[in-house]
């Protein structure tokens, strides 16, 4: 088998592009998470126990 250097339109086709989803994962990951983790503020509806 020929074990030589790998041609730079190798990494072309698959190491770029593959980065590309990579990091597009993480950037959508931490983005997503950061909308999850945010404090949910609840609204109290009006109560009618309580007087005026």
């Amino acid at each position: 088998m020929n074990a030589g250097l790998v041609p730079i339109s190798g990494y072309l086709i698959c190491i770029i592009p593959l980065a590309a989803i990579v990091l597009g994962l993480i950037v959508f990951f931490v983005w997503t998470d950061r909308d999850a983790a945010r404090p949910y503020l609840r609204r109290k509806p009006p109560t009618t126990d309580r007087p005026a």
